[in-house]
């Protein structure tokens, strides 16, 4: 990411990490660290050396709430997991029975 960029992605990346504390509260996840995980997945996505408003539209796309509680849970915060779980574990357990209700007969497991 080009120098020139930093002032407003430092301002985009701070509104995300306060729209990610407010949605998920404060899961020991730094505005550094978080700033950090935006800024490595944009490069990796689009490269080091791209344009300023490609970057700034990329970062804004993203479900930065969602990355936010990702990046806690990457820290292995068990304040992090535990949301995660609050938030995820229905459709977790709705997924997998629908999953096993999808097999072919025969290649069920039996329920202990």
């Amino acid at each position: 990411m080009s120098r020139s960029a930093k002032p407003r992605l430092e301002e985009l990346f701070e509104q995300a990490f306060c729209d990610g504390y407010a949605l998920h509260g404060d899961l020991g996840l730094e505005p550094e660290e978080f700033a950090g995980h935006l800024t490595a997945i944009a490069e990796k996505h689009l490269g080091r050396a791209v344009p300023r408003a490609v970057t700034l539209s990329f970062v804004d796309s993203l479900h930065t709430c969602d990355v936010y509680l990702a990046a806690a849970c990457a820290q292995h915060s068990p304040s992090a997991w535990s949301r995660f779980m609050r938030l995820y574990q229905k459709y977790l357990k709705d997924s997998h029975l629908a999953s096993r209700n999808s097999l072919p007969p025969g290649n069920q497991r039996k329920r202990t």
